[in-house]
């Protein structure tokens, strides 16, 4: 017996949806596949913990900021180290510039910035993950937005890529 035509279509959507999703599936697992152990993992999982911030989260942004390199230095603004600490950060948070070359304390500073946007950002009403990621590269005033957008998307993906690589083991 032959299945009417409006049967066959609808296993062949399903069909299609599942042939996606398995694509979607074996793509995301390549891809956290390159998002495997760090140099410094035991840093952003023990300073993430103490300081309540996401370790992935942490990865996610020395990957986009230094791609791990602790002497990374930015010559156009002058951030400093594995987490790209600016000049003026680090002075407000008592921090010398010659100590952010040290990877634990450029990973303690961010979490710090990262914990106080997150209170700032929570007290305005405007905290999501999202947004978290984006005051890290703008600040908690999230302007220039477009610069902030850009910037959180990248985090954003890394840090799920992260996730997901977690996942497995």
């Amino acid at each position: 017996m032959r299945l009417p035509l409006s049967a066959r279509r609808s296993l062949m959507r399903k069909d299609t949806v599942l042939l996606e999703l398995a694509i979607g599936a074996g793509a995301l697992a390549y891809l956290s596949s390159s998002h495997g152990p760090t140099p410094y993992d035991a840093l952003f999982d023990s300073i993430g913990r103490e300081l309540d911030v996401p370790p992935n989260m942490l990865r996610a942004i020395a990957r986009v900021e230094s791609s791990f390199n602790a002497s990374a230095v930015n010559a156009a603004s002058g951030d400093v180290g594995l987490m790209q600490i600016n000049p003026a950060t680090a002075r407000a948070l008592g921090v010398t510039l010659a100590a952010l070359s040290d990877p634990a304390t450029s990973v303690r500073t961010a979490a710090r910035v990262l914990a106080d946007s997150r209170r700032t950002l929570t007290a305005r009403g405007r905290f999501s993950a999202y947004t978290w990621a984006m005051s890290y590269n703008v600040g908690p005033d999230l302007s220039p937005a477009e610069a902030g957008a850009v910037y959180a998307m990248k985090v954003s993906w890394h840090w799920t890529l992260y996730d997901l690589a977690r996942l497995k083991t």
